[in-house]
C-alpha cells in the first residue's frame, strides 16, 4: 500500500511491475523482503475473506503532504481486521508542504497507537524523490519481522497462495502465486481453489524459468485447466485422479453455495413490505474488458457478490477473461453507441449479423 515514486525506488532495487502485484526487493544487509501490490482494496478484502494469510506485514504509506485520505483509512481497517501489524512510511517528506507531525496526529486520532506516543507501531520519515531515509525503512521492517520471529519451513509439500490470475493467448491461465511454506516443485500437480492442473513451467519475477520456489518467493505457475480466483489457496496432490476428484468436489460445493446466496437474496427481498412508489431502473450497458483476476473490476463485475449500495443493482452477464469477442456485443443489451460501433467494427470483419463465432474486437 504506497504510492509511484516509492515503488519506483524498489525497481531500482531489483524488479517492480505493478500488473504482476508481487516482487522482491535486495537490501543493502544482504537480505531481501518480499513486497505485495494488491490489485486494489477490494481485491484484498476477497483474499482475507477467503482465508488467504498472505501479508506478514502491512506498509501503510502516507504522503507527508496530502495526509491521512479516505484510502489510507481503508488500508487500516484492512489491516486491522485482518490483525496485521502495520508499519507506517510518511513519504514526501522532502516537499515545502510536507507536515510529518500533522500525519502523526491524524493517525493517532484514528486510533493507530504510534510509537512515538506510547504505541507499537513503527513510523519512519522517507523520501522516495531523494532516497532519504530508506534505510530506516528497512531497518523497521526487518525488526518488526524478527519481534514476529516469521519463519517458514522448506522441506515438504508447498502451501501456497494465489496473488493474481490471467488468461494469456499462448499459455493459457497463467497464476501469479507466492509460497507460505514448503517447496513448490515443477511438475506436481495441484488443486488451485476449484481448478487443477500440472505445473508445466514456474517462473520468477524476472522471467526466468525455476524448477521450484522457496518460502517468500512469488513466483507465476504455469499449467493450469481453469481461471481461479484471487485468494485461493495452492494444495500439491499426489496424482492426476486426486486432483480431478478434489477439483470437481470443490466446483460443486462453490455452485452450492453460489445458489443458497442467491435463495436467502430472493428470501430477504420478499419480506419487504412492498411501496406504492417503486424507483424507476435504467440500465446503460456497458463493455468492461479485464485481463486479469484479482483487480478491483474483477470483483465489482462479480454477479455472485454482495454490493454495498442496494439502490444500484448490477444485472446478473457473464463474465470472462482475456480478449473481447462477438458475444459480450450481444449480452450488452438496449441500446448504445458503443454497442453499436463495436457491432459494426464486428461486421466490418466480415461476420454475419446472427454470427455466434468468437473473434477478437480490438478495443
Amino acid at each position: 500500500m504506497g504510492n509511484v515514486t516509492l515503488n519506483n525506488w524498489c525497481d531500482e532495487n531489483y524488479i517492480f511491475t505493478q500488473h504482476v502485484g508481487a516482487f522482491v526487493v535486495g537490501m543493502t544487509s544482504g537480505q531481501s523482503i518480499t513486497f505485495l501490490d494488491t490489485p486494489g482494496h477490494a481485491a484484498f478484502s476477497a483474499m482475507r475473506a477467503r482465508g488467504a494469510a498472505v501479508t506478514d506485514i502491512v506498509l501503510l504509506v502516507v504522503a507527508a503532504d496530502d495526509g491521512v485520505m479516505p484510502q489510507t483509512l481503508e488500508a487500516m481497517a484492512h489491516a486491522q481486521a485482518a490483525k496485521v501489524p502495520i508499519v507506517v512510511a510518511i513519504n514526501k517528506c522532502d516537499k515545502p508542504a510536507a507536515n510529518a507531525e500533522k500525519v502523526r496526529l491524524q493517525l493517532a486520532s484514528e486510533g493507530l497507537l504510534l510509537e512515538d506516543m506510547g504505541g507499537d507501531v513503527q513510523v519512519v520519515e522517507v523520501s522516495a524523490m531523494k532516497k532519504s531515509g530508506l534505510d530506516n525503512l528497512e531497518e523497521a521492517l526487518l525488526l518488526q519481522a524478527e519481534m514476529m520471529d516469521l519463519k517458514a519451513r522448506i522441506d515438504g509439500p508447498a502451501q501456497a497462495y494465489v496473488v493474481e490470475a490471467r488468461l494469456d493467448r499462448g499459455k493459457g491461465p497463467l497464476v501469479t502465486a507466492i509460497v507460505k511454506a514448503g517447496t513448490l516443485i515443477c511438475g506436481k500437480y495441484v488443486v488451485v481453489g476449484s481448478e487443477w492442473g500440472r505445473i508445466r513451467a514456474i517462473r520468477d519475477m524476472a522471467g526466468k524459468l525455476t524448477e521450484r520456489a522457496t518460502p517468500a518467493m512469488p513466483v507465476e505457475i504455469e499449467g493450469l485447466k481453469g481461471l481461479p480466483r484471487a485468494g485461493d489457496d495452492i494444495i500439491v496432490v499426489e496424482s492426476e485422479e486426486r486432483a480431478r476428484m478434489l477439483s470437481a468436489g470443490r466446483k460443486r460445493k462453490f455452485e452450492k453455495d453460489r445458489l443458497m446466496k442467491l435463495v436467502d437474496g430472493r428470501v430477504e427481498d420478499s419480506e419487504i413490505e412492498p411501496s406504492d412508489e417503486a424507483p424507476k431502473r435504467v440500465e446503460l450497458p456497458i463493455i468492461v474488458k479485464g485481463d486479469v483476476q484479482g483487480l478491483r473490476l474483477g470483483q465489482t463485475y462479480d454477479p455472485g457478490l454482495h454490493f454495498e449500495d442496494p439502490d444500484l443493482p448490477l444485472p446478473a452477464q457473464p463474465k470472462s477473461w482475456g480478449h473481447g469477442v462477438v458475444n459480450h456485443v450481444k449480452h450488452a443489451r438496449g441500446p448504445s453507441d458503443a454497442r453499436t460501433s463495436q457491432w459494426r467494427r464486428c461486421r466490418n470483419h466480415g461476420l454475419p449479423e446472427n454470427s455466434t463465432s468468437k473473434q477478437p474486437i480490438n478495443t
